[in-house]
């Protein structure tokens, strides 16, 4: 039985959702200390953002589930070509998770609605989105050109879901939509780049990524963390006394911040390419985990930093957990 729950927490990448809770997390602290956070407001987030949590943990299922004859001839320790999962039972528990994580989502939003709470019409537009690039990307797209950008549109679309419980005229006009956006460029990038940690396996159509191609990659990434380097400024040109005295007083603390965490992150990604497919893989999980730290330095501009702690407890979290089950 033990073996079978460790196979569900493999499947659904255990230690990745909890870069989705500190999405949550940041979404969360960015309207709360932006706007009025009554009550029915926290509800219908908490609901959302439990849905949004199914329709990864779904993405994740239905990776694995349309990937199984692929997986069979190079990862026969994954869940279902290793037998532990039957690839009948994934599709079900996927789709079920899909639909129910997308209900959750609308419920959410609804809930917001009637209580008056100035949801924003992106809000809904975003969940339908989301689940649709879910599906699009693991059963049509994943190999080909497009599969990065619709995993980069999967991430963008559920922070910019979560960032939506404001009025539509105040959200367009906001720097908020500087993140979602960051995040879509940046996983783009990732997923770019995730495509050099499978060993070369012509005989299922797999070539590992070029130098070319890594470059691109890298670039994605780096670009995606550069869109964040003017968001204090903005922030306080759009709401004055909004963002913290430290990064209003001296601004190029961010910009050294941002920057530092960009250059390094692409000097290891670009060296572990040269060093193989596993330094590759290993390099994604610490790409992946660089959110957390995303998050906590946008709570922390707004001075959130209780919700800032609480991000990097999910990053100590899931670092330990990840060191059992594997992220990618």
């Amino acid at each position: 039985m033990m073996k079978n729950f460790f196979a569900w927490l493999q499947i659904v990448r255990f230690p990745n959702v909890f870069t989705i809770v500190a999405d949550a997390l940041t979404a969360g602290a960015l309207t709360y200390y932006l706007r009025d956070f009554p009550v029915v407001l926290a509800v219908a987030f908490t609901i959302a953002s439990v849905g949004a949590i199914c329709l990864y943990w779904s993405g994740m299922i239905l990776n694995d589930a349309y990937d199984a004859e692929e997986d069979a001839a190079l990862r026969v320790n994954r869940p279902i070509p290793s037998g532990r999962i039957s690839r009948k039972t994934a599709f079900r528990v996927g789709w079920g998770l899909w639909v129910g994580g997308l209900a959750l989502c609308l419920t959410g939003g609804v809930t917001g609605f009637l209580n008056g709470t100035g949801i924003s019409a992106v809000f809904f537009v975003s969940a339908i989105l989301l689940a649709v690039c879910i599906w699009l990307y693991d059963a049509e797209f994943k190999n080909t050109p497009v599969g990065p950008f619709l995993m980069g549109m999967c991430r963008g679309l559920n922070i910019l879901m979560l960032l939506s419980f404001r009025p539509m005229s105040e959200l367009a006009a906001s720097p908020l939509l500087l993140y979602p956006l960051a995040l879509t460029i940046y996983i783009t990038g990732v997923t770019f780049y995730a495509r050099g940690e499978t060993e070369e396996a012509p005989e299922v159509g797999i070539h590992r990524p070029g130098v070319v191609a890594t470059l691109f990659s890298l670039l994605l990434m780096a670009g995606g963390i550069a869109l964040l380097v003017p968001f204090p400024s903005w922030l306080e040109s759009w709401m004055p006394g909004s963002v913290t005295a430290l990064f209003v007083m001296e601004p190029w603390r961010w910009v050294i911040l941002i920057s530092v965490l960009a250059l390094w992150l692409v000097f290891r990604a670009f060296s572990a390419y040269f060093q193989g497919p596993l330094r590759v893989r290993i390099m994604v999980k610490l790409a992946l985990f660089t959110v957390f730290l995303l998050d906590a330095g946008l709570v922390a501009v707004v001075g959130g930093i209780p919700a800032a702690m609480m991000i990097l407890a999910c990053f100590a979290i899931a670092s330990v957990i990840g060191r059992w089950v594997y992220s990618t």
